[in-house]
């Protein structure tokens, strides 16, 4: 194995910044690169600034793709989708049809997972919804990536969030904390952060402000992943 070989991989193996011995001191620190897989609350429909736009105008160095769709579910992340629902327009997934996650294209060391409001609206199971967390993890484990959990954002009772699947959302949510926590995972802890219904423009989507902390919580969330 030639050096230059070596020191690349001990440069991949020491997180997002590099190591801390003397020799990757000497060189800058490894760009954070990192890939989103989020559903509307990261597309923040309706907002001037989306809560992707927020987390790179706070990170302006970190290079971000975002994979984002408006009403995509971990489900159909997991087995790949043509749309995220039955006749979604183009501009709710800017990428298109996709294959199933472990055929996804992806560059970042941190991959960032922020789906489950609409597991939870679809009233899926917690088992089911833990299985399909941990594929996920796996896929991105193997690629030597680092996975960072968001949580999922709570609701006020309303419309479509019956009190069935607001509970629902916290059994989800509960799921991605236990994972991360078993897991050594960073979590963003989003569902903690919610203050009530000025929070919701239409009792689902974010406010700006409120989506701007969520942005914060998640760019504190990928630099503990990457000391």
């Amino acid at each position: 194995m030639t050096l230059a070989l070596i020191f690349a991989l001990v440069i991949l193996l020491t997180g997002c910044g590099g190591g801390s011995d003397g020799a990757s001191q000497a060189q800058p620190p490894e760009p954070v690169s990192v890939d989103i897989f989020a559903d509307s609350i990261a597309r923040s429909p309706g907002l001037p600034v989306s809560l992707v736009q927020s987390l790179q105008a706070a990170r302006p160095g970190w290079t971000v793709q975002d994979h984002s769709a408006t009403g995509l579910d971990l489900d159909a992340l997991v087995v790949g989708y043509r749309e995220p629902w039955p006749g979604a327009p183009a501009d709710a997934f800017p990428l298109g049809p996709q294959p199933r996650f472990a055929d996804v294209r992806r560059q970042g060391r941190v991959v960032v997972l922020g789906l489950g409001v609409n597991d939870a609206l679809e009233m899926r199971t917690p088992k089911r919804f833990e299985a399909d967390l941990r594929q996920v993890i796996q896929v991105i484990q193997a690629e030597g990536r680092l996975p960072v959990l968001t949580g999922l954002v709570d609701l006020p009772v309303a419309d479509l969030f019956t009190l069935e699947r607001i509970e629902r959302r916290r059994q989800l949510d509960a799921v991605t904390r236990a994972v991360a926590a078993e897991l050594g995972l960073q979590h963003a802890g989003w569902g903690q952060d919610y203050r009530g219904p000025t929070d919701v423009r239409d009792n689902v989507h974010r406010t700006q402000e409120a989506s701007d902390r969520l942005a914060l919580l998640l760019v504190a969330a990928i630099e503990r992943a990457c000391p």
